[in-house]
């Protein structure tokens, strides 16, 4: 999502005080021997309390959402260091039945060929709505209502936006109905002429849209917002939709998940561990297709999809991880990952140790976020689509939809919990635990689950390069390049820089919160083109920070 536009207030170094009403153990900062020369006393003073006044706007916001209706989420608890040191896969084969089943419930179903051909309608006639476009417009306290308009809430053209939505609706539902039509014409027909059947037709697939996204977060990337402000505008202005029983109930459809499929078959999970590669016991295939029949291996396939997209976004946190080891004892050499206030872009300042541990922990958080994806998708759609009440605001990044999001809140707050507890090798956690969410950072949860979704497009690039500057076959290509410094000395030298500015709170006010170690993360990708080692990024078959790219 990028780091945050007009927010370019020097901070003083280090961290600011630490949330005064967390439950969890709290950590005292060590001190500081090098104060900033380009801040006066006042100002520090009052930048602290200006970071002092935001955490606690933040926990407030946490506090009002504890007294909404939260789905309980249990997260996996057996986690310790160790887990680190071993692959995704070796991990899963180590927990018990109970933390298995915690890992896999949440994983979406596979497509069948019925709902492949409903995705493809969605996708179709969500390209060629303008939805947003004339939906999430600046009304009237932004620019009408200031020039002479004596009605709030006007929108495009002087129609009020209730308006807007039906007519935007209409249009959705008439593109739609066409696109099936074509499609298959007798079922189009069929499903014309029948209100009941059009109902059903719409929750399928948008339904169908929603499951597919949450199993495959690079695909959809100019649609899926668009339908998810189109499901939520039905919810808050629009109930007619799609139908009658919409009217009653005002819910979607929920998603389609593995948990679900296990229910209707009464599947038990023991029955799969062979198959899904976890254990040597259970059934094989064959049998689970004559009990089951062939819903049961659909169950199968799907687990087996879910755990090798697990496998692989962890993998990628894993190798980084293992890479950042080699600098651990490089405090007192040029290797060393010590930053200092202002330079660089740093808006922090801290030794090689402490830096060190910061990124380790950022690193942990993300790999044990990377786990439970599955989990923070279904309750991003839980909240997004509750029919809670959203404000139009200003964020920085454009008009944006600021909505609070409780489930997704409390899942992460358990993860970084769990992280805090069980991940840091008995250190204290370092820096703040703010997690931003519903607010001018990070204004709903779609925001928060698209920045996590893509923290193995920043990382995957950088492991890429450092290791390809290493393969003999592409040293003997462009020898030249390394007549003064040996591939060895660049690849260490791209991994440094990244855990140095990537970490370095330069992306956000805050810089050490949960939000702002990833903003940081993403400015440094956003310099990619004015550090020295660019060319040998593109020579290595750099393309960019977007991830595999598909509409």
């Amino acid at each position: 999502m990028g780091h945050n536009k007009g927010k370019n207030k020097q901070r003083a170094h280090g961290y600011n005080d630490e949330e005064k009403s967390s439950k969890r153990k709290e950590v005292t900062k060590p001190k500081e021997k090098h104060e900033q020369q380009e801040l006066t006393k006042k100002q520090q003073k009052k930048l602290q309390k200006k970071q002092k006044m935001k955490e606690q706007k933040s926990v407030s916001t946490q506090s009002k959402e504890s007294n909404m209706e939260i789905e309980e989420i249990e997260v996996s608890k057996e986690l310790g260091e160790e887990d680190l040191k071993e692959t995704y896969i070796d991990h899963l084969k180590k927990l018990d039945l109970n933390e298995i089943n915690q890992l896999i419930r949440f994983i979406p179903m596979r497509l069948t060929e019925r709902e492949r051909g409903y995705l493809e309608i969605i996708e179709a006639a969500l390209d060629v709505s303008e939805y947003t476009n004339n939906v999430d417009i600046a009304k009237s306290d932004y620019i009408y209502y200031g020039y002479g308009y004596k009605q709030k809430d006007l929108g495009f053209k002087g129609f009020k936006k209730e308006q807007i939505i039906i007519e935007q609706h209409e249009e959705l539902k008439r593109v739609m109905i066409g696109l099936l039509v074509t499609n298959n014409f007798r079922e189009g027909m069929k499903v014309s002429k029948d209100e009941k059947l059009k109902e059903d037709f719409f929750q399928d697939c948008f339904e169908v849209g929603r499951r597919y996204k949450a199993a495959n977060p690079s695909m959809m990337r100019e649609t899926y917002q668009k339908m998810m402000h189109i499901l939520q505008d039905a919810i808050n202005y629009n109930p007619k939709f799609i139908g009658k029983e919409f009217v009653k109930n005002k819910k979607w459809k929920p998603i389609y998940t593995v948990e679900m499929g296990m229910k209707e078959c009464n599947m038990k999970i023991e029955d799969i561990l062979s198959v899904i590669g976890l254990n040597s016991q259970g059934l094989t295939l064959e049998e689970i297709e004559k009990q089951y029949g062939e819903h049961g291996l659909r169950i199968v396939y799907s687990i087996r999809d879910g755990i090798e997209a697990s496998a692989k976004t962890c993998g990628v946190v894993f190798e980084i991880l293992r890479e950042l080891e080699q600098f651990r004892d490089k405090g007192n050499s040029s290797s060393s990952l010590a930053i200092q206030f202002g330079k660089g872009g740093s808006r922090l300042t801290q030794s090689h140790s402490e830096h060190f541990l910061f990124v380790q922990q950022s690193l942990k958080l993300w790999w044990n976020v990377m786990r439970h994806m599955s989990l923070l998708w279904i309750m991003n759609d839980k909240d997004f689509l509750s029919g809670r009440s959203y404000s139009l605001v200003n964020t920085g990044q454009g008009l944006q939809r600021l909505q609070q999001c409780p489930n997704v809140s409390s899942a992460i707050h358990q993860i970084l919990s769990q992280t805090q507890n069980t991940m840091c090798e008995g250190k204290g956690w370092r820096g703040l635990s703010v997690v931003h969410l519903g607010d001018r950072d990070v204004p709903n949860c779609l925001f928060f689950i698209d920045k996590y979704s893509q923290v193995p497009w920043i990382l995957s690039p950088v492991l890429h390069t450092s290791y390809r500057l290493l393969e003999k076959k592409f040293i003997d290509k462009i020898q030249l390049y390394f007549e003064r410094y040996p591939p060895k000395i660049w690849s260490s030298a791209i991994l440094r820089h990244f855990f140095q500015h990537a970490f370095d709170g330069s992306g956000s006010d805050g810089g050490s919160c949960i939000d702002g170690r990833l903003t940081s993360a993403w400015n440094w990708c956003s310099m990619i083109e004015k550090y020295s080692y660019y060319p040998l990024f593109l020579l290595c078959g750099f393309e960019g920070f977007e991830g595999p790219y598909k509409k």
